[in-house]
């Protein structure tokens, strides 16, 4: 039989016995439970075919199966069968607490998928923590099943999503050439959070998992553009369950210390700077002249547009008057301008 999805649960589910307080019918149904240990995923697949119909006086067959939801989560109910008189007509969830009237009541309209040949119904509802019962009528009015002219079988998932709020406020809090470190606002009753940075394209590279709510990723390109995203999981009975993804960050990494490669005075009143370009998403360079080694008397200070820009020249600069000059690469990223470290100063007379 073609499956068209797998089902994850939260814990161990065991189809089993109900109580006989059920109603009065409960013994017919409890002759055909059966009983499944699950892991993280199983696909349950149940035969009806030709059941004992005897203790049922009627063309009715139940199947009973027993859940724990160990934290408030959406189950998404799923059948699945070749022959549509094969599915559940209608599904009933009883608490433990109550075995006497359903909590929820569900008729299942049994819907065609044509590109797979195959009938299915299904339910998506949520439930607090607590065991439950699910009951499920299979009412063969065509007696196709009993008389043997299908072979009965459906294909039985049951998915289990632990409801757990994304991280909010997800902002980098400090950067340098080769780090970057990011932060969000709490989750409360969570166990943890894991944090994946992008690898400057369109691919997660680097994934954590921390307790706290920031993280921090080296090995970063100097310049370089990156993705940040943040969700929270919670961990119960050794199975990890998580919440939707935070909005994505684009961030970057501080722009590389730039290196001169010379200063001179090439024509009267003119000082010209060339260095090399660095890498990564540099919007530009800055060029400052100083009168001072210290570089604390600044002289003047002027810009270089575009990061293939590898050289400037200063006209009109004080006439045998020696400078010191040295450059910065800044980025102009997300309305905020990220600045690299100073190059050496370089010494120079003015002609």
């Amino acid at each position: 039989m073609k499956k068209i999805i797998s089902f994850i649960i939260a814990v161990a589910c065991i189809v089993s016995s109900v109580s006989l307080s059920l109603c009065s019918n409960a013994a017919g149904w409890l002759e055909n439970a059966k009983s499944v240990e699950f892991g993280t995923t199983y696909d349950l697949s149940v035969n009806a075919g030709n059941p004992d119909y005897s203790s049922l006086g009627s063309y009715g067959y139940y199947l009973a199966v027993k859940v724990y939801v160990p934290a408030t989560g959406k189950i998404t109910y799923y059948s699945e069968s070749e022959f549509k008189v094969s599915l559940p007509n209608s599904l009933e969830v009883y608490s433990s607490n109550n075995l006497n009237e359903p909590l929820l009541d569900y008729y299942c309209e049994r819907d065609y998928n044509s590109a797979y040949g195959v009938y299915y119904s299904t339910k998506t509802f949520t439930l607090d923590k607590g065991t439950y019962y699910f009951l499920l009528d299979i009412y063969d009015y065509t007696n196709e099943i009993r008389w043997g002219e299908c072979d009965g079988s459906f294909l039985l998932n049951i998915k289990y999503s632990c409801s757990i709020s994304k991280p909010s406020g997800l902002k980098c809090t400090a950067r340098t050439t080769s780090t970057e470190k990011v932060a969000w606002n709490k989750v409360s009753g969570v166990t943890g959070y894991q944090v994946q940075r992008s690898d400057g394209g369109t691919k997660w590279a680097q994934s954590k998992k921390v307790s706290g709510t920031s993280a921090t990723f080296s090995g970063l390109t100097a310049g370089g553009k990156y993705k940040f995203r943040v969700r929270a999981y919670k961990t119960i009975n050794g199975v990890d369950y998580y919440s939707g993804w935070s909005s994505i960050l684009d961030s970057c990494a501080k722009p590389a210390t730039v290196k001169i490669k010379s200063v001179s005075s090439p024509k009267k009143a003119q000082i010209k700077a060339t260095w090399a370009k660095v890498g990564g998403v540099a919007t530009g360079y800055q060029i400052a002249y100083y009168k001072n080694a210290k570089c604390t008397s600044l002289a003047c200070c002027k810009y270089a547009k575009s990061q293939k820009t590898t050289a400037y020249t200063l006209s009109k600069a004080a006439r045998g008057k020696i400078f010191y000059t040295r450059v910065r690469a800044y980025t102009n990223f997300g309305g905020k301008t990220y600045w690299g470290a100073w190059s050496k100063a370089v010494k120079v007379k003015c002609k």
